[in-house]
């Protein structure tokens, strides 16, 4: 787990100067929370969710076989969306040995991974501040 998250610290690094301005946010102060495991077989699904208590929420894809569904992200206007009769979806293509990074505050969902016999394997975790920066 250590050495996962050293390869994360680029790429949560990069990720948390985009907010830094806006959010006031100490990137010394991030840690990993929590991560686990997700295999997905044939026709798995995960439905829409948030991961509330984090800043920054990602996945590293170990195996992505092809055909697998991508991750899809709900258009966070939602209300407007909802006014207008439709709800928009942005889906970002998974491939193995990449990392997605997104606001733990987004809703997402992943569509019934229709990759055939292989399981798509993905790492998750989340980020949040910690009460006080590691020395």
């Amino acid at each position: 787990l250590k050495h996962f998250g050293k390869m994360l610290e680029p790429h949560i690094s990069s990720f948390a100067a985009q907010f830094q301005a806006e959010a006031d946010l100490d990137v010394r102060k991030l840690s990993m929370t929590e991560c686990w495991v997700n295999m997905m077989g044939n026709g798995t699904t995960h439905d829409f969710h948030t991961h509330d208590s984090a800043v920054i929420s990602g996945t590293y894809y170990v195996q992505s076989p092809c055909g697998c569904s991508g991750l899809c992200f709900e258009d966070p206007r939602t209300d407007l969306m909802t006014a207008m009769g439709r709800r928009k979806l942005i889906e970002f293509p998974v491939r193995s040995g990449e990392v997605i990074l997104f606001p733990g505050w987004l809703r997402h969902t992943v569509p019934p991974n229709g990759g055939g016999a292989e399981e798509r394997i993905g790492l998750s975790f989340n980020y949040a501040v910690r009460s006080k920066p590691s020395s």
